[in-house]
């Protein structure tokens, strides 16, 4: 049988042990989970943000965690009514505990994959979608975006720009349709100038 009150210990593999945080006190054996404590403020905040249509589903997700868990609802029954599985819920609560509500919904800056691309790594894009494949040791003599995205999965790294080792194709496609290049049909001419 599980703890049921913080600070006692629960035995893990090994016999190690631990003590068991407030937060996920009650939630073993199907026993009635203890609750987070919310102002009406807090409350009030919460009900709103399940309510915005334009607010990411993470962060309704998240909402939702924190209400069901004020409501003295367990994390077993959390993780089925929010989707996720227990560690994502207990993950919230921790995060909760730790720093709040904001700290709870809201991922910290620099966390994750900055969106944008720079300038810098659309320029060399673009410089590769202008030159020949055949020059860069390819057969073809245009490229296919497919083709294109492959080559920059190759060779992004060894040019400085790691970020683009994962690109996607279509975010090939959109930079290149923003600069109004289309690899596929473009013709090279060279001149001989003697």
């Amino acid at each position: 049988m599980g703890p049921s009150s913080p600070g006692e210990v629960l035995a893990g593999v090994g016999g190690e042990t631990a003590p068991v945080p407030e937060i996920f006190v009650g939630h073993f054996h199907g026993k009635r989970a203890s609750s987070i404590e919310l102002t009406n403020e807090e409350r009030e905040y919460l009900e709103l943000q399940t309510r915005t249509r334009t607010i990411q589903v993470q962060t309704v997700t998240r909402t939702r965690i924190l209400l069901l868990r004020a409501d003295a609802i367990s994390i077993d029954d959390i993780a089925d009514k929010v989707g996720l599985n227990r560690c994502s819920v207990m993950l919230c609560l921790k995060k909760y505990k730790e720093g709040g509500i904001e700290n709870a919904l809201f991922d910290a800056p620099g966390r994750g994959r900055n969106a944008e691309i720079t300038d810098e790594e659309k320029a060399w894009i673009i410089n590769l979608a202008c030159q020949k494949p055949i020059d860069l040791g390819y057969v073809a003599e245009t490229w296919t975006y497919v083709k294109l995205t492959s080559h920059i999965y190759i060779t992004a790294e060894a040019a400085g720009y790691t970020r683009l080792s994962t690109i996607h194709k279509s975010t090939v496609d959109t930079i290149l349709a923003e600069a109004n290049i289309k690899p596929h049909k473009i013709t090279y001419y060279c001149e001989n100038r003697e």
